[in-house]
């Protein structure tokens, strides 16, 4: 009797970088390709594109996408994957990955026809959060099989067909795991893979492959190279071969396992049993911190324009919101979050670069633009300045004035504040010396250095009165440990006054020769020590192993880490050895060799080292992704640049003007709010005012102003704050804006979003209070879908991607204590502003959304007919 063998594909292209590189044929030709391969093989198999690059093939090749589209629909295709950008979803923001799969979401639907359900990336896209964004949006199954290609990433691998990934919410999506039946785009592969144990220990084995098809001599993955392999696997009379897509696959699996009693485990992998495979920290982070940084300006951008678009006419854009640049914005940040950007940086990450350019670009015309439409309606003697808030909480910012002085001005949640309301700064900055070591700090933060090399001596606060270094080891300095002469440097210059604090200044030697510059400063912000290091030049032995990193020898051993994940605080420990592969030469043809990696502990925006007996630590902040590697006792070695010679050869792939900036801040113990919050500003330095060009007719707005503010719930982070419009909903029939389109007469056209995260894993009922009245309001999923129940009412049969949602009742509130200015109440135009409540309730570490008609930001439409005499007459007046 025949044994029954699954097999699928996934076949792995992109409009990002191949099409760039390659020309206009790798989509199409890819298609085609695939197609072949199944008719010849009669196969099934999945497409993994980019969403960009579906919207491409609808402008430059619907031929092709027509074809695509119609094996979609005979069921030979499955779209897998469907992310817009394809990234390393662990180096990017939270709101960058949601972003990810709503827009790659939506252009699946729109130029395929079908729902994604199914989730596989060929690149390593894994983060604790990930189940349960998943399963919210729509997806009921996945894959953790990622190829090794430039990078070698590793995940456990399982002796099981299926398993239920568990995400650190508690959420489980049905996974095929990886196993030793995944095999990726070489035919050699084939040799002996029916002889593994598998095939014959697991009831319902399943071969699964990754492909990269294109028909091209200048490329080594093509069907005619496959497809003597395939056929022989087809004709095979020792096996009933079922090819399936991969979300058939998922199916017949789980059915066929509950039919034969077979349990499926669970798996909660976390950071310190997965491995990224990448050289994070080449060229001085340029690709994960760039976007980290442009992510942030979009951010602040969309929400000042939302924010602003509650204050009525005239608006600082043509429409109510300005959708479009926005929306462009993201589109050129999530494409440039492709993985090869990062991979293939020196191959492919120029076009990046411009691109992530041109996103800041928009970004920061929004924000600027909108900025000085505001500040012309703020009341004062003179024109007055503003500062804004691109944070969920009210914060004190620091702001700096021409003349020097530091001023600080509270500001609420996503908000204005004018500076009439700024308060002078107490200076508590030192600055001394002490024989041969260098002191400086602000209030109770003190950081010690030998006055001799800029080395970091200690580091004092009120939580570490006697420091969280290690007393007996060395000067911190950043190093090469395999460089002939790291530092000594050139006598460090010591300034007074930087931006917010006193500076220490040093440049980086090796074999006598300056490769770089950096730099010591105290930031009074978030009371920390910053480090700002510019390479010149990048470390002359390639890999970790030669990486210029900055060797902390900490007071206590490091045994617990706390890190950062888009959305998430998670527990882990330093782990390894993992393998990390590079080619001896041209990266095509040459061959590979191996390092290995141990110590090692990834992090998004922080890792926070802890003190296993009493909870205090040492968070070290970054703007992005963060590597550390031989954490082992009380050392850990932060990477501040590494030689990747996937790189060699490329221009675009060395380091060039860029610096890598991390935040040193030693703390007592705090929960993963704060330290969510605090790593998001540990950076920060003092902002300057904006002020408008010119005076607006009317002075109608209030001097301090936010949209927002959450109670109740200590753990509960507004991450983001931005509108939709009416295109966000196309094709997709439960998603909220619609029946808030039709309640409200048409009136609400751009709907409020607001993105919740519980971060402390406490369940909750965080109280949203909003401005003005809400007419309606619900807790939807990522791409803003809502059940028609109320929230906490879901009937047992609900959807998965609807469980979590329901609409919201809405109910008066009081004013938020910034809200009265002087025992008045802020007014816009005249009229006191009212608050709403919402009551969301949040499951342990939710990511909610939660969608609004706030009837303030309704658009207020002008009669232009009553103006049409001014434009139907005035040639007639110059013919006269």
């Amino acid at each position: 009797m025949a044994t029954p063998l699954y097999y699928t594909f996934g076949n792995h292209m992109h409009w990002t970088d191949m099409q760039w590189l390659w020309g206009h044929d790798v989509l199409p030709g890819s298609v085609d390709d695939m197609l072949h391969l199944i008719a010849e093989a009669r196969v099934k198999g999945n497409v993994n594109f980019d969403g960009i690059g579906y919207e491409k093939m609808a402008a430059e090749c619907p031929e092709a996408l027509i074809r695509l589209r119609d094996a979609v629909a005979r069921g030979d295709v499955e779209p897998v994957g469907c992310t817009y950008g394809q990234p390393y979803g662990l180096f990017h923001g939270g709101e960058s990955n949601v972003r990810q799969l709503a827009y790659g979401i939506r252009a699946v639907r729109r130029h395929l026809g079908v729902r994604p359900r199914t989730f596989w990336e060929e690149e390593f896209d894994f983060f604790p959060q990930q189940p349960q964004l998943l399963r919210a949006c729509g997806y009921s199954g996945a894959c953790l099989f990622f190829q090794w290609t430039w990078h070698t990433p590793e995940i456990p691998r399982e002796t099981h067909a299926l398993i239920e990934w568990e995400g650190l919410d508690g959420s489980r999506l049905p996974t095929l795991p990886r196993n030793d039946l995944n095999i990726h785009q070489w035919p050699e592969e084939f040799d002996g893979l029916l002889a593994k144990g598998l095939v014959a220990e697991l009831p319902l084995p399943a071969v699964v492959q990754w492909l990269e098809l294109m028909p091209s001599r200048d490329w080594m993955c093509r069907s005619e190279l496959l497809l003597p392999r395939l056929k022989a696997l087809m004709a095979d009379q020792r096996f009933e071969l079922r090819p399936r897509t991969m979300g058939a696959l998922i199916a017949e699996l789980r059915a066929g396992l509950d039919a034969e009693r077979v349990e499926v485990p669970v798996r909660a992998y976390r950071m310190h049993d997965v491995w990224h495979g990448m050289t994070l920290g080449k060229n001085a982070y340029a690709h994960p911190g760039t976007c980290a940084t442009t992510e942030a300006r979009l951010r602040d951008a969309e929400s000042l324009a939302a924010t602003a678009s509650l204050l009525g006419r005239p608006y600082p854009s043509w429409d109510v919101y300005p959708t479009w640049e926005l929306e462009d914005g993201w589109r050129l940040l999530l494409a440039a979050e492709h993985h090869d950007n990062h991979e293939c940086e020196g191959l492919c990450g120029h076009v990046a670069s411009s691109d992530l350019a041109l996103a800041g670009l928009r970004a920061h015309e929004v924000h600027a633009r909108t900025l000085s439409s505001i500040g012309a309606r703020v009341p004062g003697v003179e024109i007055p300045g503003l500062v804004s808030n691109a944070a969920g909480w009210t914060r004190r910012i620091h702001i700096f004035r021409f003349n020097g002085r530091l001023e600080t001005v509270e500001v609420p949640p996503f908000g204005y504040a004018s500076d009439r309301h700024a308060r002078s700064l107490k200076r508590s900055f030192v600055l001394g010396r002490k024989g041969k070591r260098v002191v400086i700090g602000y209030d109770d933060l003190e950081a010690e250095f030998d006055a001799a090399t800029a080395g970091l001596r200690q580091l004092r606060s009120r939580d570490w009165p006697d420091g969280v270094l290690d007393p007996q080891a060395p000067a911190i300095v950043p190093l090469c440990p395999y460089a002939d002469e790291s530092l000594p440097t050139a006598e460090p210059a010591i300034e007074n006054e930087g931006a917010d604090g006193p500076i220490v200044r040093f440049s980086l030697e090796q074999d006598g020769i300056q490769t770089g510059l950096a730099d010591w400063s105290i930031g009074a912000t978030a009371r920390s020590l910053r480090l700002q290091v510019s390479p010149d030049e990048e470390p002359e032995r390639p890999g970790f192993a030669g990486a210029l990193r900055l060797p902390l020898a900490l007071r206590f051993p490091v045994r617990r880490v706390r890190c950062g994940t888009p959305f998430g605080a998670v527990a882990t420990v330093p782990a390894g050895p993992f393998r990390r592969k590079y080619p001896e030469g041209d990266w095509m043809t040459t061959p590979q060799w191996f390092e290995t990696v141990g110590g090692a502990v990834t992090g998004q925006g922080f890792v926070d080292l802890l003190d296993e007996g009493s909870e205090r630590g040492l968070l070290i902040a970054s703007r992005g992704a963060i590597q550390v590697i031989d954490a082992v006792g009380r050392r850990a070695d932060i990477v501040l640049n590494v030689h990747d010679p996937w790189d060699d050869g490329h221009p675009h792939g060395r380091t060039r003007e860029r610096s890598v900036e991390l935040a040193l801040v030693p703390h007592g113990p705090l929960d993963n709010a704060d330290v969510a919050r605090l790593a998001r500003h540990a950076l920060d330095f003092p902002q300057s005012v904006a002020h408008a060009s010119k005076r607006a007719h009317e002075s109608d707005l209030p001097s301090v102003f936010g949209p927002l503010e959450i109670r109740a719930a200590p753990g509960v982070v507004a991450e983001a704050f931005f509108r939709e419009s009416m295109k966000s909903g196309e094709h997709f029939p439960d998603w909220a804006g619609h029946r808030m389109n039709r309640d409200s007469g048409g009136a609400c056209t751009h709907p409020f979003v607001i993105r919740l995260v519980e971060w402390n894993g406490e369940a909750t009922e965080a109280h949203l209070v909003l401005a003005g009245p809400v007419a309606t309001a619900a807790k939807t999923n990522p791409l803003g879908e809502c059940g028609g129940w109320r929230a906490g009412d879901t009937p047992p049969d609900a959807p998965s991607h609807l469980a979590d949602t329901g609409w919201l009742d809405a109910e008066p509130a009081e004013a938020p204590e910034w809200a009265t200015i002087d025992g008045h109440p802020i007014a816009i135009a005249g009229v006191p502003v009212t608050w709403t409540r919402l009551r969301v309730p949040l499951r342990p570490h939710e990511i909610a959304t939660v969608y609004a008609d706030m009837v303030l930001g309704r658009k207020a439409w002008r009669d232009l007919d009553a103006k049409r005499k001014h434009w139907a007459t005035v040639h007639t007046q110059t013919e006269r």
